[in-house]
């Protein structure tokens, strides 16, 4: 029996990096993404110099950035 073909991707779950400072909640705590993909994390520094992952770009690897994702504090 064929399986549909979006159960046959295999994917892979990246774990955002922490926040610089425990306190702040993260706005993003992993995303999962297929193997042929890298992720570049996007951060927002606050005035007092600590930072958070709030966004992220998935790259295709060995090709251009195609999406990009941030959200909003």
């Amino acid at each position: 029996m064929n399986q549909p073909k979006q159960a046959q991707i295999n994917k892979r779950i990246v774990k955002a990096p922490d926040p610089s400072d425990p306190s702040i909640p993260p706005s993003i705590y992993y995303i999962e993404i297929r193997p042929d993909y890298e992720v570049e994390w996007k951060w927002t520094v606050f005035p007092d110099g600590n930072r958070v992952v709030t966004g992220y770009q998935l790259i295709q690897k060995n090709t251009v950035k195609i999406k990009e994702v941030r959200n909003s504090r």
